[in-house]
């Protein structure tokens, strides 16, 4: 079981008044909100919970940078930071709907009630549309050899 190297600046939820608990997902202590149900994951967290990957989710999420967009949940601010400084918002895998919380500062992650379940539906599901592209490119390029 993996343990916290970084003390909570805050035992308050980022997105309600909430208090957070430390909870094990999968062999992961996670801190979890008891009334909104959401996840607070630290640095190499959801790398950790991501389902049947090999690659790096994190790196993934957040190498294209926050969005100017707002996801509808409102502002978090993180829980492990002093001073409580908001997080960004980025979207998971830029290929999904799913938009996470973000602390440039730690690395820490927001996730609201059902997204971690969102993101792992996702890697689990057969690449369909890659897949049919690249036939369907496979097919192009040989009807214009022939």
């Amino acid at each position: 079981m993996q343990r916290r190297k970084v003390a909570m600046a805050s035992s308050s939820c980022p997105r309600c008044v909430g208090d957070l608990e430390t909870k094990s997902i999968n062999d992961v202590e996670v801190d979890v909100c008891g009334a909104c149900a959401g996840v607070y994951l630290d640095r190499g967290e959801l790398n950790q919970l991501g389902t049947h990957t090999e690659g790096d989710i994190e790196f993934c999420t957040v190498r294209d940078g926050l969005l100017e967009t707002e996801d509808g949940q409102g502002v978090a601010h993180c829980p492990k930071c002093e001073g409580r400084p908001a997080m960004g918002k980025v979207e998971c895998l830029s290929e999904t709907a799913v938009v996470l919380d973000y602390c440039e500062g730690c690395g820490g992650l927001w996730l609201d009630e059902g997204e971690l379940e969102q993101i792992n539906q996702h890697l689990l599901k057969p690449h369909q549309t890659s897949t049919s592209w690249m036939i369907g490119f496979q097919l192009l390029v040989a009807q214009l050899l022939l």
